[in-house]
């Protein structure tokens, strides 16, 4: 079954709150302004450090759900190449900091 982008994202939101991180209010807010695939955008292109969230995601096995993950792993739907290079980036910068 193909998903949707926003059906991804909202799993891994999911994801996130079930781990007991916090709720994401700032990109929900992004995706309801700019759009989901925007909102990703946005959000790996907007700093080269490491957030907290993506690298306990990482620590708890769950990677997969993280932003950076959502943009690398699904090029069906079509992320700028400078996105996906940043969230590339951005994810070997998330697995060195977990070891």
């Amino acid at each position: 079954m193909n998903q949707t982008l926003e059906q991804i994202v909202d799993q891994s939101i999911a994801a996130y709150t079930e781990a007991g991180l916090l709720y994401p209010v700032r990109f929900q807010q992004m995706r309801q302004s700019y759009g989901t695939k925007a909102a990703l955008m946005r959000l790996v292109m907007s700093s080269a450090e490491p957030k907290k969230n993506p690298l306990r995601m990482m620590e708890l096995g769950l990677e997969h759900h993280t932003v950076e993950a959502i943009v690398v792993n699904h090029p069906e739907f079509n992320a700028e190449p400078a996105a996906r290079a940043a969230a590339k980036w951005r994810l070997d910068e998330l697995r060195k900091a977990k070891k």
